[in-house]
């Protein structure tokens, strides 16, 4: 067993370089081959409290489990990684702290993609007290920096969550990481978008695309080239836009990671909604809804089948926006996801519009108006 730790904890350490430069892809598709064996490892590893295991594995396999989907089972892992690590006697010296600090930190990041905000603001507040405490390199700080703001961001905390962005962005330029810094930028540019300032987002995203492209990490550049582009697409410049986000995707297939591939999808079809090309713009929308059914996500599936239904409605195909939106609906109900039940009862009452069935259509908005936000 201990054999077994130390063989997988060298084989991820060896990967990781891999990992966050251009060989990403083929660094992933090795380690896909023996992610039975590294889960076993893992489940070793905490039964013995090795936490050079956990020091060596961490880095590597966050790309791991985010790109493959493997959300509750990272975070189900994290759990189990913690309570093992932490149970008496604990860790016994500051590197065995700050590795502690480190499962947890991951734990956080993992607890927010499954959606458990306040728990996951609650363990990277926690991870990042003890890494401060024990003068952790910078590239950790960079890390819990970025996971607290995710949790930040979660609660609605937009003020928060672009301060402690800005952190992580500190933390990895004292680290000198290009890969920390071009993520730090990115998601800074993302939060100027939220907070309704395009300007500023569009220059931080060039920046943080201009950083991510020396890396060549296809990761990296999905996520930048997918976020640059939607911003383009806000100026106007879909020309441009279209050019980065198939960038994105090809960047994303490469990788397998369905999650970009779902996000450029659906932006190459928002992108042809705007220029007016209709028949393509429903074309993305049905495959961006067949990759999130795929992956039995329901909300995204609702939110895509809606924007079919409304690029099957510019074409004035209305019984199939009738058949979309049922769908949708359905769809939205099953994921609780309120804001998209809205979208599609406002699409029903544009195709009601469009039918002639103007009372009926008019009383639906007026209670999709009245419906508590």
């Amino acid at each position: 067993a201990h054999r077994h730790v130390t063989y997988f904890a060298q084989f991820l350490q060896a990967a990781t370089p891999a990992l966050y430069g251009p060989a990403q892809a083929d660094a992933l598709a090795r380690i896909s081959l023996d992610m039975d064996n590294i889960r076993r490892a893992w489940h070793l590893a905490g039964e013995q409290r090795a936490f050079a295991f956990f020091d060596l594995a961490l880095d590597p396999l966050m790309f791991v489990f985010d790109i493959a989907g493997l959300t509750s089972e990272a975070c189900d892992l994290c759990r189990a990684a913690h309570a093992q690590l932490a149970a008496p006697p604990g860790p016994e010296n500051a590197a065995e702290r700050i590795t502690l600090a480190r499962v947890i930190a991951l734990e956080g990041c993992f607890e927010f993609r499954v959606g458990a905000f306040t728990r996951a603001r609650i363990l990277t507040e926690e991870a990042l007290t003890m890494l401060l405490a024990e003068n952790a390199p910078p590239w950790n700080l960079g890390h819990a920096h970025t996971f607290l703001g995710g949790a930040h961001f979660g609660l609605g905390d937009l003020a928060r969550t672009l301060a402690v962005f800005h952190c992580a962005l500190d933390a990895y330029t004292e680290a000198e990481s290009a890969w920390g810094i071009a993520t730090a930028l990115g998601n800074i540019a993302e939060m100027h978008l939220v907070m309704g300032d395009e300007s500023l987002a569009l220059d931080y995203a060039r920046r943080a695309h201009l950083t991510a492209e020396p890396t060549g990490n296809a990761y990296l550049l999905t996520h930048n080239a997918y976020r640059l582009a939607v911003l383009l697409a806000n100026t106007g410049d879909y020309a441009a836009a279209r050019r980065y986000q198939q960038e994105s995707l090809i960047f994303a297939q490469q990788l397998d990671y369905q999650s970009g591939v779902g996000l450029a999808t659906a932006s190459l079809g928002d992108i042809a909604f705007a220029m007016g090309d209709f028949v393509a713009a429903e074309h993305q929308f049905a495959a961006a809804v067949e990759l999130h059914r795929d992956a039995g996500n329901w909300m995204d599936e609702a939110r895509y089948l809606v924007r079919q239904a409304e690029a099957a409605l510019a074409l004035a195909q209305f019984e199939a926006c009738r058949g979309l939106l049922h769908t949708a609906l359905r769809k939205a109900i099953q994921a609780d996801a309120v804001a998209v039940q809205m979208d599609a009862l406002v699409q029903v009452a544009r195709l009601w519009l469009q039918q002639q069935r103007t009372a009926e259509a008019m009383s639906l908005l007026r209670a999709v108006g009245e419906h508590p936000a």
